[in-house]
């Protein structure tokens, strides 16, 4: 799944599940380029939960990309 944040920053996401563990790869669509890891590398579904913040450029747009390990 993919969010997009026009302000950049963090979110908080809520997956429904049991404790399938899911990675946190952020996206630079201003420069383009790799994937990049923010402060968080990866989350469990269960409960709502943190992304952290992307890797730099706090405050500008980001494309967060979330996979199922």
């Amino acid at each position: 799944m993919t969010f997009y944040l026009p302000d950049g920053g963090t979110t908080n996401i809520n997956l429904s599940g049991n404790d399938t563990p899911y990675t946190i790869h952020w996206y630079n669509p201003r420069t383009g380029g790799a994937l990049e890891t923010g402060s968080v590398k990866t989350i469990s579904s269960g409960a709502a939960v943190n992304i952290g913040l992307p890797p730099h450029d706090i405050g500008e747009d980001w494309v967060v990309l979330i996979r199922r390990e």
